[in-house]
């Protein structure tokens, strides 16, 4: 941004390409200001939808793990690295049949949709963290290129969305321009038709790793029939689902 004037706009922040989704900007200096120390506090939701490969182990996780950044090259972990937190909530595990490896043709691949929530904002910092929990994101060819000339077979770019965007209550008289003690603010967007594709091609299992119906889960990502829910709605799903698949097992197991 420049001097502040009228029509200056202040992002927060950036998305990886080609990734997609929602960006936080401010309209005036004065409201990025305030956007800033909400964010410096963690009081800005941040959340996205991910396809990886592979099966992540049900229920809601917690990775903290550095990472180390260094510019026009990958980020790493790192025990020299900046802390950095990702949340995650694996929400539905799909299959796709391969074809191109004739050793493996025939054969379903797993992939895990992950809904994911972000407490720092290091560079790649969930791609990053994906690549070290061996479930690198569907279609990266930096943290992924054991994968990538496949998966350009059927998905046309790195499959993460930012979905969600919130920011926390200011206190009274911090900020006119950004509510000022109001609702907080809140925006989310479904996942674009090249994404929607993606999943539209892909066997969803019956059994999902939250408290909800697949098909249900399928068509709010799939065919956008409706705004995603919050990352919280979706823990509390993981939760929910792993209480009930505590109940049902027999005692002793």
């Amino acid at each position: 941004g420049g001097g502040g004037g009228a029509g200056a706009l202040h992002f927060l922040g950036r998305l990886d390409a080609p990734s997609s989704g929602l960006v936080l900007c401010a309209a005036t200096q004065e409201a990025y200001m305030a956007l800033r120390l909400l964010q410096e506090t963690h009081r800005i939701e941040r959340e996205y939808v991910v396809l990886c490969h592979g099966r992540l182990p049900t229920g809601p996780q917690t990775v903290s793990a550095r990472i180390r950044a260094a510019p026009y090259e990958a980020s790493v972990v790192s025990d020299y690295g900046q802390p950095a937190v990702t949340y995650l909530v694996p929400i539905l595990y799909l299959r796709r049949k391969r074809t191109s490896d004739p050793e493996t043709s025939g054969e379903d691949e797993v992939c895990t949709l992950v809904v994911i929530s972000i407490r720092t904002g290091r560079k790649h910092q969930i791609r990053c963290h994906l690549a070290h929990l061996g479930h690198p994101v569907v279609c990266d060819a930096r943290y992924a290129p054991q994968h990538f000339a496949a998966d350009r077979a059927w998905c046309p770019r790195n499959f993460l969305h930012r979905y969600r965007l919130a920011a926390g209550r200011l206190r009274t008289g911090e900020c006119a321009d950004v509510g000022g003690g109001a609702r907080p603010l809140e925006a989310s967007v479904g996942l674009p038709a090249d994404l929607r594709a993606v999943l539209g091609g892909l066997e969803p299992e019956e059994a999902a790793p939250v408290a909800m119906p697949v098909t249900d889960m399928l068509n709010l990502w799939a065919l956008g029939t409706s705004t995603p829910p919050a990352f919280c709605h979706w823990s509390a799903a993981a939760t929910a689902a792993a209480a009930a698949g505590e109940l049902g097992r027999p005692s002793g197991v």
